[in-house]
């Protein structure tokens, strides 16, 4: 998975954003949890007033912090079916590839066990998603879906869908 983390196109701003405010808000915890031990520790009130007070400014913040995610979700949105879109274009849809492709055998199995689970195909379900995947060329543009995307006949097998069904 290394060509989706450290492709800049795979990293949309809201995400990078979410990350950096789960690190700060992680490195605040602990300066204040080690501020409440101290305070307890040597029963001292002005430094347990004190964190008493950064634990309100903490539940302020992410009072504030959830308001501002659900005002704004559809950008959140946004960022990761750009994510999604990102690595289905690593999707190869086949174990037989000519080089030991990890990347791909993982977009793989990952793409094909949600599609399986959650009966879709792709990001938004659409004719074309597939188009700039390794699987679409591979198949040089015989189906439309792969066959994980496709209801299994009464065998249990997968019948993927053709361009032309008639």
């Amino acid at each position: 998975m290394m060509h989706i983390t450290t492709s800049k196109a795979t990293k949309p701003t809201a995400v990078r954003q979410i990350g950096y405010l789960l690190l700060v808000g992680g490195l605040l915890v602990i300066f204040v949890a080690f501020l409440g031990c101290c305070g307890a520790a040597k029963e001292w009130r002005p430094l347990l007033c004190c964190y008493a007070t950064c634990l309100m400014v903490i539940l302020a913040t992410e009072i504030a912090a959830a308001i501002y995610a659900a005002m704004h979700s559809h950008m959140f949105e946004n960022d990761f079916r750009e994510i999604l879109r990102a690595s289905l274009r690593l999707y190869n849809g086949t174990e037989n590839t000519r080089k030991k492709n990890v990347d791909g055998m993982l977009m793989k199995a990952a793409w094909d066990k949600l599609m399986m689970e959650k009966a879709c195909c792709g990001v938004d379900s659409k004719m074309g998603e597939f188009n700039e995947s390794g699987w679409f060329h591979l198949t040089k543009g015989r189906y439309m879906f792969p066959p994980a995307c496709c209801p299994p006949d009464g065998n249990g097998k997968l019948k993927p869908r053709t361009l032309n069904p008639a």
